[in-house]
């Protein structure tokens, strides 16, 4: 057994009018699949270098070309992604904790990420799922990269977006069994008589007052509360009651099985798609089989279950 985290982003073609594209046809007869894998086949001939926020390089790459599966429309493989600019690594041997080889924090130091995209036909999104390691998540990089390689075959009129994807029941099983920890009660101005400006539970940011209430053990009643704003959809200018007073928005975070994830009760978008999976690696799977059988259940289960018929193509 294996703990593993991974991303699902959604894949999707927009022309200049910001209509969404069929996948497998998305300027009415190019397959989207195809350019996926030539792209994918571009990176690992190609090593994609950048600067990332803090000023380091991140080198982008696949650690093998990439498996296609036409039948069920998929692709999978790993890839490579690398940092530098960390602090000195030293790798110990260990029998003896002995240094065997250091590492310079100018050196590249990488990691390989499983992934899987799932390109369906007659739907306008596809995905993708990526594992993810820390500082080695690479949503941006592939976003940027790959509409560059859409640009440089010619396609000027469309552009490929990739967000968060959050599974609607991994969502609800997460808030429904996690406890919730803490809550921000946000408005989108500042109040003009602050009386006590370094109160420890209130931030303000900005144009936002944002007063936060920390909570330790069970407490259901709070949560159901704020489960019940979340299932509700607000308009932009319509305030969020809680208590006696209504705010512009409120976030709320739940800790569950070692993991923390923060909701949005109106800008739903910004909940980020990360989830825990168990590998079942035992002496008759391989590390790789069990990262394909995991993924591709999720895609075939709970992203496109109409695939299911398909499933287990190996």
């Amino acid at each position: 057994m294996k703990n593993s985290s991974l991303q699902i982003l959604k894949l999707q073609i927009e022309n200049n009018n910001g209509d969404l594209q069929l996948m497998d046809r998305f300027n009415g007869s190019d397959d989207f699949l195809i350019i996926m894998k030539n792209y994918l086949m571009d990176i690992f001939q190609n090593v994609r270098r950048n600067i990332n926020h803090l000023g380091n390089e991140k080198i982008t790459s696949l650690a093998e070309p990439p498996t296609i599966k036409q039948e069920s429309r998929i692709l999978y493989g790993f890839f490579s992604s690398g940092v530098s600019g960390e602090e000195d690594l030293n790798v110990k041997s260990n029998s003896t904790n002995e240094i065997t080889y250091s590492v310079p924090g100018d050196e590249n130091v990488s990691r390989n990420l499983f992934y899987m995209v799932s390109i369906p036909r007659n739907k306008n999104y596809g995905v993708i799922l990526v594992e993810k390691k820390g500082i080695y998540s690479i949503l941006k990089e592939i976003e940027s990269s790959v509409n560059q390689f859409f640009k440089s075959l010619g396609y000027e009129d469309y552009y490929i977006r990739i967000i968060q994807m959050p599974l609607n029941s991994y969502i609800r099983d997460f808030i429904d069994k996690g406890t919730l920890s803490e809550i921000n009660l946000i408005k989108n101005s500042i109040p003009m008589d602050i009386t006590n400006p370094s109160d420890e539970n209130r931030i303000y940011d900005g144009n936002k007052d944002i007063r936060t209430i920390k909570l330790s053990g069970n407490n259901e009643p709070l949560k159901e509360y704020v489960k019940g704003l979340y299932q509700q959809n607000f308009d932009e200018y319509i305030l969020v009651p809680f208590g006696e007073d209504s705010y512009d928005d409120i976030t709320f975070l739940i800790r569950y099985n070692g993991q923390s994830k923060t909701f949005y009760v109106k800008d739903k978008f910004k909940i980020r798609s990360d989830m825990k999976v168990i590998l079942n690696i035992d002496g008759s799977n391989t590390i790789d089989q069990s990262y394909f059988d995991t993924y591709y259940d999720i895609i075939n289960t709970f992203i496109f279950p109409d695939n299911g018929s398909q499933r287990r193509i190996a």
